[in-house]
């Protein structure tokens, strides 16, 4: 992995876009419904037409994923019906919401809720804020290409998109004259406009692009170039390539606008008039121009459409018992309300002994009836029944809100109790939204005090001139009396000179309350609606939640109800049958009181009615006791019939919901931020604002000169091009026009009149230099900018089509003079215009220089052969020579496994050293890169907080490669060590916009700075009173071995201090002796000088300290030395012991690799590291820093023979296997240059334009190519 350096103009460039976001921000411009610095725009921008399949355009709102709420934007396209096509540096997390939901923590708060999840939303869809559940999808996986060089990311959705037809494969790629549509999106901070930016391709567009790590390389090559020279790479272009399968083909679009917050446009597709994908913007180049990935190559198509896997996510199925059913119907009910308030629960069972009355009724009922009737052993035993019986049909009777309301307030009520520690469910959402919405209130109530306090401001002042009026015209009246009364003529004098003052004074005040006024109207207009939207989407989705949880009340109250009603009726027949068989016992009981002997008997006698009739008792209803049935466990019909997926389907639901709600949430709370930065309008801002007009103003007559320069080179082109058209015979003005003159002259005459057209542009700009200065509102302000900008941009497009126009004129105009010269004829006729004599003469030249040809290229032929089967044989030996002494070497390496971790500088390397290791804290360390003093003590800190040590070398801000990887990181905090470091106003602001807390640990000197650090360490490391603590003195004056002993300390959990040289400063001592009062000490001094002022400093008696000197002959024995006293040393880290950058960021990779940190000469490497390495490196040795800090020779003794590491972060293999890599390149560049020479006058002829011949052969200009082409072939170069 090498970090490419970023060169001055990219710098300025980064800087001016930083100080933009600073200016826009500060001044309230994100109160402009249009934004136009910020918007996806452009020559023909309208939102009005998408073009076909325009509405698949995709915004992607990613979690930025650091513990906080907040979101980024960026686009994409939907390519099929549930997946997303982005820029791999959009968005590449895979990630189930639904498990996140269903499996969310104890929580109050969302901002941990489903981090790794994009909110996507498509076309105009993206306006509303209602019906979430059919506009809105959230990503559940990512899948990336094996070749991370095409930056794309298909992002798969959690269900089918419906209403929104995907666009199709491309045809093909990019052809010279492809049309199609830009689609994107606005970036206004409310309602999120699709747009689209017509465009044409073509050839002069399309291009090759290699991603670096510091952005994408653009070559003018095309594609088609690209292959035709065998992918020869363009190093000039591309000095980062270094594999030619990582290039991709490419275009650009003309006549946009990069916007400052770039990462919006990620993702934006170029779709053809037909609906086809052509290409998406997948990054942008060094100059910050966007960067479109043709998606036409069949490679790219065929992996963006193909069949990709499909995740399976953690959705509720329907399950298999009423226990289960329960527990679901409990977590949907959880999902709004986790823990409402105890007495507005009721579990079903007390609702079954509620309704189960009317058969506890019939039972009393029937046992009185029995009782009476004087048969008790007819009486039914259970008396006190409910059903369903929950204790037989369910181990787990759930509960439900017996008032559960449709109302948010109450609904809000009911569920404020319940403590910390609940889940997070809805209601307490809406909790949160409400919240927000009063923190808006309060910062909308602020502007409004200030609309207020300054009306009133105003008024006054407006007074107070109309008095002051009144008191001149007063004093005048005085004065005109008598004009040579002194006294009167000083009075008036003053009373004028008091109504000037207050005319300036109310003139501002007016000025002020406009502004604040302005400020308020865009308030109301804009951001008022955005929260009212967000709160009431929260409380819909509240509400529709509720929907669900009662619906699932009502369902297994209702099955329960059946229940209810089937024992009922089974206990209704029953005791019928019942209460006859007690009846016909007193029968009988009767007839044979009055039947003696014949109690059956029909002719009984006496009295009459006797013996009375018995009624027909049903036996099979008494043989099943309907309460052994129903309510006791194994019955029969013990178990209420439930569908066991009612409740899988609204629970699914449910997640949409939720993580719909965690979004609208931060709506609203970027709403406030806005507010917020809106209500400081100060003319610091408005002046701010002004600068970033003037920047583009400054660059008018700078642009206009070019703008000149290159229409009179255009125009002299035109005339040379013209005047040798007219001069050449018929046959070649044929060959020309076959060549494209008449399209090349069409150019020439638009670009003509796109020239004249910069008039209007320049006047544009003028009349914003004259309005400028009296432009005192946020619209005044940012109407001018907008318009500044709009003419600037065309500008620029003009410049490009004159330019492009002369290349084109220039190139015909070359190949016009090379045919006249002879050098070029027309192929169809190569005698045209000859007479017969001459014509004779061509042809018998022409045979025998065929014939001798013929001759000559046998003859080299089997030269050749011969040659070739020599160079075979002696290859072979050399391959056989060499592997047997890469065997040799192999089996005398130091480490079997070498990685390096390299940079173009120490900043970079430093970054390279923090890639190769895990680093799994949430916290950065930067110290300064040019003086050793303050990051000496920096590593033991770094280590407790699992960190790298980063540096930096610039004084005017942080470089911006270092400030990329640094906002990329995810890392929460960012700590300084020492005041060198700097940190920059925009620094600072694009750092905490990137959610990156800044820390600065710093003490008046190097020395006062260490004690600084070690306090910041002690917490790190668990130090406390009465526990031993181990710690490291090394000498603060020179920085060897303070780097061993903070690799050391940062090993064992210690702290290290510097010494002065041999003595101690009176800060460390005081330092070290209040720990000492407090705990037991180990102090390891490491170093001759360290040694030295540990063993001369006189401890207080009251400390118990125990002093280990570590000292060896050098620098590189002492760090030896140092290395064996550390325990369980897996691996080494080997760094140059001659300068301090490479070794300070090592050693914190040391601590974080579990490995001893070994110096070495550049040169050489020292028996006392050789040894260490042999000890501790065997198995593992990472290198830190490039041939210039270790050599070639100290490399090849730790890496032996050449070893293919895919862990290696630069170098794959040894550094001489590098150097033969290069040569072999550089031989095979000079050898395709030759031959490209022997081809270009048949790639001419072919229809290949000059441009693409003249970057084969690495010439600027057709002089050179004129001069070349007269040379004999085998002649180049020399």
């Amino acid at each position: 992995m090498v970090f490419e350096e970023d060169t001055v103009e990219n710098h300025v460039l980064r800087k001016m876009r930083r100080a933009g976001i600073v200016i826009a921000c500060a001044a309230g411009l994100t109160f402009v419904g249009i934004a136009p610095a910020n918007a996806l725009s452009g020559q023909g921008w309208q939102t009005s037409d998408l073009g076909k399949n325009g509405t698949a355009v995709a915004q992607l709102a990613v979690p930025k994923g650091d513990g906080t709420i907040g979101y980024k934007y960026c686009s994409g396209v939907l390519v099929k019906p549930n997946e997303v096509l982005t820029s791999s540096d959009c968005f590449s997390f895979s990630n189930d919401p639904y498990h996140d939901v269903f499996a969310r923590e104890s929580t109050t708060t969302e901002d941990n809720l489903a981090t790794k999840t994009a909110r996507v939303t498509f076309g105009k869809d993206a306006e509303q804020n209602n019906k979430s559940q059919d506009r809105v999808y959230f990503s559940v996986r990512v899948e990336t290409p094996a070749s991370s060089a095409w930056g794309l990311s298909i992002v798969q959705l959690d269900r089918p998109v419906t209403g929104i037809t995907p666009v199709s494969k491309a045809s093909g790629i990019t052809k010279d004259g492809t049309i199609g549509n830009l689609l994107g999106w606005e970036t206004t901070d409310f309602v999120p406009m699709p747009g689209a930016i017509p465009t044409t391709i073509t050839s002069n567009d399309k291009n090759i692009a290699y991603r670096a790590l510091s952005g994408y390389e653009v070559s003018p090559l095309t594609w088609e170039q690209f292959e035709a020279t065998g992918k020869s790479i363009p190093e000039i272009d591309m000095p980062s390539a270094g594999d030619k399968t990582a290039v991709v083909p490419g275009f650009r679009v003309k006549g946009i606008r990069v916007s400052k917050e770039n990462t919006k446009e990620l993702g934006s597709p170029v779709v053809t008039t037909d609906g086809k994908l052509q290409g998406i913007l997948v990054g942008y180049d060094k100059n910050g121009q966007a960067v479109f990935l043709d998606a036409g190559e069949p490679n790219i198509s065929d992996w963006i459409y193909r069949a990709h896997t499909q995740r399976i996510l953690e959705k509720k199925e329907k399950v298999s018992s009423e226990k289960a059913l329960s527990g679901q119907y409990k977590d949907l009910r959880d999902l709004m309300c986790g823990n409402p308030a105890a007495s507005d629960m009721k579990t079903f069972e007390s609702y079954a002994i509620t309704n189960g009355n009317s058969t506890n009724n019939s039972i009393n009922t029937h046992n009185e009836y029995v009782t009476n009737l004087g048969r008790p052993e007819f009486k039914y035993a259970h008396t006190d029944n409910h059903a369903p019986n929950y204790p037989v049909t369910s181990t787990n009777d759930p509960s439900y809100i017996k008032d559960i309301s449709k109302d948010a307030p109450t609904l809000q009520a009911m569920c404020q109790p319940g403590g910390e520690n609940r889940k997070l469910d809805l209601v307490t959402m809406y909790q949160r939204a409400i919240t927000e919405e009063q923190h808006y209130q309060v910062e909308r109530g602020k502007i409004q005090k200030k609309v207020t306090d300054a009306e009133i401001a105003k008024n006054l002042a407006e007074q107070a001139y109309k008095t002051a009026q009144t008191e001149e015209a007063k004093a005048y009246s005085y004065y005109k009396v008598d004009i040579s009364d002194s006294t009167n003529k000083k009075k008036w004098e003053d009373a004028v000179a008091n109504t000037k003052a207050k005319k300036t004074d109310m003139e501002g005040k007016v000025k002020e309350y406009n502004v604040l006024l302005e400020l308020q109207e865009q308030v109301v207009k804009s951001l008022d609606p955005v929260v009212s939207d967000a709160l009431g989407a929260v409380k819909n989705g509240m509400l529709e939640l509720e929907a669900k949880v009662e619906a699932a009340q009502n369902d297994w109250a209702d099955k329960d109800d059946a229940f209810r009603k089937a024992y009922d009726d089974a206990m209704s027949k029953y005791l019928a049958e019942l209460k006859k068989k007690a009846d016909n016992a007193v029968k009988a009981e009767e007839n044979t009181t009055y039947c003696i002997g014949h109690p059956d008997d029909t002719k009984c006698g006496d009295p009459k009615g006797y013996p009375k009739a018995y009624e027909r008792v049903n036996q099979s209803i008494l043989d099943k006791d309907p309460y052994s049935e129903y309510l006791v466990l194994g019955g029969g019909k013990d178990q209420v019939e439930r569908d066991l997926g009612a409740y899988a389907e609204p629970l699914n639901q449910t997640v949409p919901i939720m993580l719909e709600a965690r979004y609208q949430i931060w709506n609203m709370t970027r709403m406030t931020d806005m507010l917020k930065k809106g209500a400081v309008l100060n003319p610091a801002d408005k002046e701010a604002m002004r600068q970033e007009i003037m920047e583009l103003l400054d660059k008018q007559e700078e642009l206009k000169n070019q703008i000149s320069t290159a229409n009179g080179k255009m125009q002299e082109a035109a005339t040379n091009l013209k005047k040798s058209y007219e001069t050449v015979p018929e046959a070649l003005k044929n060959y020309l026009k076959e060549k494209g003159y008449d399209q090349v002259i069409q150019d020439f005459n638009n670009a003509n009149l796109a020239y004249n057209g910069a008039k209007t542009d320049l006047k544009n700009l003028d009349q914003v230099r004259d309005e400028l200065p009296d432009a005192a509102t946020t619209t005044q302000m940012d109407s001018l900018l907008n318009k500044a900008s709009k003419s600037y941009a065309n500008l620029m497009d003009i410049l490009d089509q004159v330019t492009a126009a002369t290349n084109k004129l220039s190139e015909l105009n070359a190949i016009s003079e090379l045919a006249k010269k002879g050098l070029i004829k027309d192929d169809d006729d190569p005698t045209a215009g000859m007479t017969p004599a001459e014509k004779e003469k061509y042809e018998k030249e022409q045979a025998a220089k065929k014939a001798a040809e013929e001759a000559a290229a046998k003859k080299a032929a089997d030269a050749a052969a011969k040659k070739a089967e020599a160079e075979a044989k002696k290859a072979a030996a050399e391959a056989e020579k060499k592997a047997k002494a890469d065997e040799k070497r192999l089996a005398k390496a130091l480490s079997k496994n070498t990685l390096r971790a390299e940079g173009a500088n120490r900043v970079l390397t430093s970054i390279a050293a923090w890639k190769i290791g895990k680093f799994p804290g949430d916290s950065l360390v930067l110290v300064d890169g040019n003086v050793h003093a303050d990051g000496l003590s920096a590593t033991p800190f770094a280590a407790g907080l699992k960190a790298p040590i980063l540096l930096t070398q610039w004084k005017t801000g942080l470089e911006p490669a270092l400030m990329d990887q640094i906002k990329a990181s995810g890392k929460k905090k960012l700590y300084l060590v020492g005041w060198q470091v700097p940190m920059t106003p925009y620094d600072e602001f694009e750092l905490r916009d990137a959610g990156i807390d800044i820390i600065r640990i710093a003490g008046s000197d190097r020395y006062a700075t260490s004690v600084a650090v070690n306090q910041a360490t002690e917490p790190l490391i668990g130090a406390s009173p009465q526990k031993p603590l181990h710690l490291y003195v090394a000498d603060g004056i020179g920085f060897p071995d303070a780097l061993a002993a903070g690799a050391a300390a940062g090993r064992v959990g210690g702290l290290m201090l510097l010494s002065r040289g041999t003595t101690l400063d009176p800060q460390t001592y005081n330092y070290i002796s209040n720990l000492g009062q407090t705990r037991p000490l180990k102090i390891t001094a490491v170093g001759g000088p360290a040694v030295t002022a540990i063993k001369n400093t006189p401890w207080p008696t009251t400390m118990s300290v125990e002093i280990d000197p570590v000292m060896g002959s050098d620098r590189y024995e002492t760090a030896a030395k140092l290395s064996t006293t550390l325990p369980g040393t897996t691996a080494a880290v080997l760094a140059t012991g001659e300068k301090f950058a490479d070794a300070l960021a090592g050693g914190s990779l040391a601590v974080d690799q579990n490995a001893a940190l070994v110096l070495t000469k550049s040169k050489e490497l020292p028996n006392a590291a050789y040894q260490s390495l042999q000890r501790y490196g065997s198995e593992k040795t990472i290198v830190v820093g490039g041939p210039a800090a270790v050599s070639a020779k100290v490399a090849e003794l730790v890496n032996g023979a050449t070893l293919k590491n895919p862990d290696s972060v630069n170098i794959e293999g040894t550094l001489a296997a590098r150097e033969q890599v290069k040569a072999a390149v550089a031989a095979k560049a000079l050898e395709d240059q030759k031959n490209a020479l022997e081809t270009v006058k048949g790639m001419i002829k072919n229809g290949s334009d000059l441009q693409s011949v003249m970057n084969q052969l690495g010439i600027g200009s057709v002089d050179q190519l004129a001069k070349l082409l007269s040379q004999p072939a085998g002649t180049y170069g020399t």
